[in-house]
């Protein structure tokens, strides 16, 4: 009977895990991913493959013409940074309303005009779809420093 003794030290035992590993995603790889490799290895990148009178782009890369021209989205992002200016000066007037209402210790019936002059200064936000959110910070914020609760059909009224 031969009996082999073999002494593997910690360092070996990982680089032989490491090596294995390795060996193992080279295969799953291979297997699963070869066209994409080979179509990444082997052709360029920006070449496009002509269908009929339409240009598609290759596998895998959306068409240019699903998203919106440069023109529309400057547009876009500029009525979003106007919203996000009138709804920061908004929330900023809201919140010393609330705190001068906190310290004078306003009652429910003199906050409501106050909150329905405010609203009609900013009415841009009436049919936003920030309105919902308005009306939910307005309840929240006057809750919690003022003590004072409104219903939604109050706030629903505010504008």
């Amino acid at each position: 009977m031969c009996v082999m003794k073999i002494s593997v030290s910690w360092g070996d035992f990982f680089l032989g895990c490491a090596v294995l590993t390795g060996i193992w995603y080279l295969v799953v790889g291979a297997k699963y991913y070869y066209q994409s490799i080979k179509d990444r290895l082997f052709k360029n990148p920006f070449k496009t493959i002509k269908s009929g009178t339409t240009e598609i782009d290759r596998p895998g890369v959306q068409q240019a013409s699903l998203f919106q021209q440069p023109e529309s989205l400057d547009r876009q992002d500029a009525k979003e940074r106007a919203i996000n200016t009138i709804v920061h000066e908004f929330v900023n007037e809201l919140n010393a309303l609330i705190a001068l209402s906190a310290t004078d210790q306003s009652s429910k019936d003199k906050l409501l005009p106050a909150l329905r002059k405010l609203l009609s200064k900013y009415s841009s936000l009436a049919n936003s779809p920030l309105r919902q959110d308005i009306l939910n910070l307005i309840q929240m914020e006057t809750g919690k420093h003022c003590h004072i609760h409104f219903s939604a059909d109050e706030l629903a009224q505010l504008w």
